[in-house]
């Protein structure tokens, strides 16, 4: 069989309808995530103009299920704090979770920096009282009476 014109393929051809029906393509609302609906234009203005009339976050989700958007109240307001951070340009800080997370894992520094050096016995702790149980610090008190068996030792019978 002999080819013709349009038995060839053209990669030009194929392309230009890719793009085109790349650019007619809408996700589907389902596979969409909860940032992406909320991140358009138009509902991002009419939930924020709904607070902005005192809504509180409750009250716009049971509007949203109306609609059909499931989610809760504390990921609509996560959801919408990641968006705003995002328009102004935030999109990589951290939330404040994280923050306050890091913040607590991290020792105690002084305003140079460095860490804080706490005052240490022999034994490693801080200096502090003997336990309440009657232990003795490293130079020690005599012992009298054992605290756990109620007197039955003496010091001198040691």
């Amino acid at each position: 069989m002999a080819e013709t014109e349009s038995d060839v393929f053209d990669a030009d051809k194929v392309a230009a309808a890719l793009r085109k029906m790349a650019d007619e393509w809408k996700p589907s609302p389902s596979r969409m995530t909860l940032k992406e609906k909320l991140g358009q234009p138009q509902i991002l203005a009419a939930i924020k103009d709904w607070k902005r009339k005192g809504a509180n976050n409750v009250e716009i989700v049971a509007g949203l299920e109306t609609l059909g958007i499931k989610t809760t109240p504390q990921s609509l307001n996560s959801t919408l704090g990641a968006i705003e951070r995002e328009a102004r340009g935030d999109g990589g800080a951290k939330s404040k979770r994280e923050r306050k997370a890091k913040q607590t894992a991290s020792s105690p520094t002084t305003s140079t920096g460095t860490q804080v050096e706490t005052p240490t016995t022999g034994g490693g702790k801080p200096d502090s009282k003997p336990d309440e149980t009657g232990g003795a610090k490293p130079e020690g008190r005599k012992l009298t009476k054992s605290p756990s068996m109620g007197g039955a030792f003496n010091q001198d019978e040691l």
